[in-house]
């Protein structure tokens, strides 16, 4: 399973090479791999391992985590390297929770799809708006997108209000 892994790595790499690869939840990559990484990632040099030769490559990466990389470095979860490697520029994204203005932006564009794909006419009341942004969104867009979806399927009602929202 290790190898069968460490060769999507290495495949992954060589096809970002004089690109980008993006890496989503970087910190479930096991440690071996992650030093794997970064050995691949180092300027000017060919990393050699028992399972990956590899020339040198052109890549840049992209890493996005859930969890503070830095506190997995202290706790040594994290490989220390690699922190390093990626951390030439941090970006930190507030969840929707802490963004109100971009909630309701991003709710009326999945309910406008989600109207026009299932024929749907639907409208919502100042109310519901208020209890929408009273949520917590833990699961940020791919949860309030699941939800607009769900409301414009179960609503039989052209009005909603804020009762329907936190039943749903």
């Amino acid at each position: 399973l290790k190898e069968d892994i460490s060769s999507k790595l290495k495949s992954a790499l060589n096809k970002a090479n004089h690109g980008t690869l993006f890496i989503q939840g970087i910190e479930y990559l096991a440690p071996c791999l992650q030093y794997q990484l970064f050995l691949m990632i180092q300027p000017g040099t060919a990393a050699r391992t028992d399972v990956l030769p590899m020339d040198n490559s052109d890549v840049r990466i992209i890493a996005a985590a859930h969890k503070n990389l830095a506190f997995l470095v202290k706790r040594e979860s994290f490989d220390r390297g690699l922190y390093y490697a990626l951390n030439s520029l941090v970006l930190e994204i507030p969840s929707i929770n802490q963004r109100r203005e971009d909630l309701i932006y991003y709710f009326e564009g999945y309910f406008k799809q989600y109207l026009q794909q299932y024929n749907k006419h639907l409208v919502l009341t100042q109310g519901a708006y208020d209890c929408l942004e009273k949520l917590s969104w833990n699961g940020n867009l791919i949860q309030l997108k699941s939800f607009c979806e769900r409301l414009v399927l179960s609503s039989h009602r052209r009005s909603i209000d804020e009762v329907r929202i936190r039943k749903l």
